[in-house]
């Protein structure tokens, strides 16, 4: 699946129905979401003019509570109009904020698409609002935290959904998607993880200084040397005129006999893997490139070699190898996701009270 570059969603104007929610164009009209607010806000590039209560912004947000505190130039002035500037912010997502955080919920829709809320949760991190979130986290984060959709996600940015997940402290999506990036990720000869374009994730993710994709990394490089090991492994018991056999005996396949040919199997495997681009792991040269796909992709692959059916009825010892990158793979992933994620998960969930 395609994964876009994070940030490049943009939330639609009103005249664009997305998955049911709307959001308000800029115009040069003030937006008022309280018509007696004290505190106007000139919010974006197009400079859009909100009128808020500062009272209940400082209640939602720590950030925004010591911006407009009287040791900061954002104060409210003795004379004339309270005006603040954020000129980086988007428009459209910080009207939505602005909707929940005076209980106005006429943008704030039941249904929100995830791009939407990409938009949003980079605000709430940025002012410490995750806790505004907490009257639609639960509904606007249940379409994305099936059992189906976390197995195939489609239709939304996965390291996005990754960044909600950590602030809106959805820990259920937060640790399968973790999973879904290892597996579905191409990396670069440096090991460093990549979009189809070739964009580093760390240049782009906005959880990237928290660990994650180091552990991520960790993780599918341990899976990538357990499938090396057993693969340089079954060669050379092949090469030890070790039965083939006894490869299927372990594989418990009904059709072993004595005709299978140990010298066939050993070379249908080479010629196969150096046909799908993977002899490496089976025949590995000093100086021999470095496997840079993903592990879906190279797990689709060993399936091939083992389905070929060529001189193996069962595949048996390519079946032991995707055996041992599957138990690789369930030993380290609950090792991906720290204590400490899952304490900052906690945290973000008390503040969200969102379900999972």
């Amino acid at each position: 699946m395609a994964t876009p570059t994070p940030g490049s969603e943009k939330m639609p104007s009103r005249s664009v129905p997305t998955s049911g929610t709307t959001t308000p164009a800029a115009t040069s009209a003030t937006i008022e979401f309280d018509p007696t607010g004290d505190l106007y806000l000139i919010v974006g590039p197009s400079s859009q003019e909100m009128r808020v209560d500062s009272r209940a912004l400082c209640r939602s947000s720590t950030v925004f509570r010591k911006m407009l505190s009287e040791t900061f130039a954002e104060a409210k002035p003795k004379k004339g109009e309270w005006r603040v500037r954020l000129p980086e912010d988007d428009v459209h997502p910080f009207a939505l904020l602005m909707d929940i955080v005076h209980s106005v919920y006429e943008r704030a829709t039941p249904k929100m698409a995830a791009s939407h809320l990409y938009q949003l949760c980079i605000l709430t991190n940025k002012y410490d609002m995750a806790q505004a979130l907490r009257p639609m986290a639960s509904k606007w984060l249940a379409p994305y935290s099936s059992p189906q959709m976390l197995r195939e996600p489609k239709g939304f940015s996965i390291t996005n959904m990754m960044f909600i997940a950590w602030e809106m402290g959805h820990c259920v999506i937060f640790e399968a998607l973790v999973k879904v990036v290892a597996w579905r990720h191409n990396s670069n000869r440096n090991n460093d993880l990549i979009y189809p374009n070739g964009t580093l994730l760390q240049d782009t993710c906005r959880f990237s200084s928290h660990g994650t994709l180091e552990h991520i990394t960790k993780y599918r490089q341990d899976v990538l040397a357990a499938v090396r090991k057993s693969c340089h492994d079954t060669i050379r018991k092949l090469l030890a005129k070790e039965r083939a056999s006894t490869f299927c005996a372990r594989n418990k396949c009904p059709l072993r006999a004595g005709t299978i040919n140990d010298a066939a199997i050993l070379g249908d495997i080479l010629q196969r893997s150096q046909e799908l681009g993977i002899i490496e792991f089976f025949d590995h040269k000093e100086g021999s490139p470095k496997f840079t796909g993903n592990l879906t992709d190279l797990k689709h692959k060993l399936s091939t070699i083992r389905d070929s059916n060529v001189s193996c009825s069962c595949g048996g010892p390519v079946a032991l190898i995707l055996a041992s990158m599957t138990r690789e793979s369930d030993a380290k992933h609950p090792l991906v996701v720290k204590d400490w994620h899952k304490k900052h998960l906690s945290i973000q969930a008390a503040k969200t009270k969102v379900l999972v």
